[in-house]
């Protein structure tokens, strides 16, 4: 079977810390998701910085990450990112 899965990489990573990315990845459910997620604080509301103690954590599987739309921190599966794509 052809993993599908693309690899969670430093350059995703400084994506995410200069603005938006537009990420697709498979839920812990199985079901996909779009979401459009930031690491970068000047797009995150200021009340939300104190609830950021552990959001900008480097886990080996699970990233933290803020999502624009839904304007909350989430957590993601490295593994499970489909694509991605800086807006």
């Amino acid at each position: 079977m052809e993993n599908r899965y693309i690899t969670w990489d430093d350059h995703m990573t400084k994506n995410l810390l200069d603005g938006v990315v537009s990420l697709k990845f498979e839920k812990k459910d199985g079901t996909e998701r779009n979401m459009k997620a930031t690491l970068n604080l000047e797009e995150v509301p200021e009340e939300q910085h104190r609830t950021n103690t552990n959001a900008i954590y480097n886990n080996t599987t699970v990233q933290r990450v803020y999502d624009v739309e839904l304007k909350a921190w989430r957590s993601i599966n490295k593994d499970r990112i489909l694509s991605w794509k800086a807006e």
